[in-house]
């Protein structure tokens, strides 16, 4: 059976926000505001295998978050690149395509996903 995959980029520097952290990974009722993206992610689209693309300086930082937290972190993570395409395109490696029914790519910094929206993609492609 196919399965749809999940891309949430979060490799940005966030300089626009101008925190001490990429706004991705400040705090959002006491923990990464990544957390709750994946974690709502991971709530839309249950059966989806998630892959998080993060700057290669901010792995070890998300896993001590994510062990501070007790916090599971996506089994699959892609480093970013220099652009946007370039971190998608990286997560991409990590997709099995054959396997593939959908693949999504969501801002890290944007929690606000909801089951509708998942499910109105999943119709769309399904028509």
């Amino acid at each position: 059976m196919k399965r749809n995959y999940e891309i949430i980029v979060a490799a940005g520097s966030g300089s626009r926000y101008g925190g001490t952290l990429p706004k991705q990974f400040c705090d959002l009722a006491g923990r990464p505001l990544l957390m709750t993206t994946v974690e709502r992610m991971r709530e839309c689209d249950p059966g989806a295998e998630v892959i998080l693309v993060l700057s290669a300086e901010m792995i070890p930082v998300w896993h001590g978050m994510c062990e501070s937290q007790e916090f599971e972190s996506p089994r699959l993570i892609a480093c970013g690149g220099a652009t946007r395409a370039e971190s998608v395109r990286n997560a991409m490696t990590l997709v099995n395509v054959p396997d593939a029914r959908r693949i999504g790519v969501h801002d890290g910094a944007r929690p606000v996903i909801t089951r509708d929206l998942v499910k109105r993609l999943d119709e769309a492609i399904d028509n």
